[in-house]
Parts: structure tokens; C-alpha cells; sequence
């Protein structure tokens, strides 16, 4: 999964990272599981809003492309 450096705070490494193609995965199982881990980290709502406004495939922020449709872009 790719995030933008400019998101991270010196030395993170995003829990995504470990094993990113989870991040892309089309089952409910593997889904709410890295929704859960995405939840945990410090920088979800940053990638949330990198999910949104590029219009992201895969889990971002602890949300996936179709939650994401219908919401603003703030």
C-alpha cells in the first residue's frame, strides 16, 4: 500500500504495510479485519482522506471505496 510519507511522523510504519495486498482484498473476513487494524493507528483519518479524494481503491482509513461513495469531500 502506498501512503504518502508527507502523512507519516518520523520512524512510523503503518500497520498496512506488513502485509498490503490485505489492504486491496474483496472478502468480508479479510476486510473487517484490516478496517479493525486501520482503526487502530494514529494516521487513519489522513489516509481516509487520501482514500477520498483520490478515489482509492482498497481499505483506506478503516473505509473501502464503497463506503466512500456519497461522501463529501472535506
Amino acid at each position: 500500500m502506498s501512503t504518502p510519507a508527507s502523512l507519516l511522523p518520523d520512524g512510523f510504519v503503518p500497520p498496512c504495510t506488513a502485509d498490503p495486498e490485505s489492504w486491496f482484498a474483496t472478502d468480508t473476513a479479510t476486510i473487517r479485519k484490516v478496517k479493525a487494524i486501520c482503526e487502530t493507528c494514529p494516521i487513519h483519518e489522513r489516509c481516509r482522506q487520501v482514500g477520498r479524494d483520490g478515489n482509492e481503491w482498497g481499505v483506506w482509513g478503516a473505509e473501502t471505496k464503497r463506503g466512500r461513495r456519497g461522501r463529501s469531500r472535506s
